[in-house]
């Protein structure tokens, strides 16, 4: 990722800042910390992935939001992402939000399909998963 637009490395130093403001945790901090180290020479997509991750333990929609939002602006936005946002948004409540993800990805893998049959089934809907 050589050329990376600047509001997207500012939006995720940003976001990793407020993770670790608001973080108790020393060993997530910690964590947060060399994430924010290695951001330079690391994948993006990597630490997006991994940030997506903290949101669906802390089940933390708002953040999961902002998160989405950078994969978008930074052109992340495919199968693999789209799947883990899909799922992000399913475990923390919004299976309109991981519907809309589903229907707006550029390609739809079997792993996005397994992901929203999933959330849909988690909230009582498989059928509609399917339709």
């Amino acid at each position: 990722m050589a050329s990376l637009p600047m509001v997207c490395c500012r939006g995720l130093s940003s976001i990793l800042k407020i993770f670790l403001i608001h973080e108790t945790s020393s060993s997530l901090k910690e964590k947060m910390n060399g994430c924010m180290t290695m951001m330079k020479g690391s994948s993006l997509a990597a630490h997006l992935y991994s940030l997506l991750q903290l949101c669906i333990r802390r089940r933390d929609v708002a953040k999961g939001r902002e998160i989405h939002s950078l994969i978008f602006k930074c052109g992340l936005l495919g199968a693999f992402m789209g799947t883990h946002i899909i799922r992000m948004y399913a475990e923390c409540g919004s299976l309109l939000e991981s519907d809309y993800v589903f229907f707006h990805l550029p390609e739809q893998s079997i792993f996005s399909w397994s992901s929203i049959i999933a959330a849909h089934a988690k909230f009582g809907k498989p059928e509609q998963a399917i339709h």
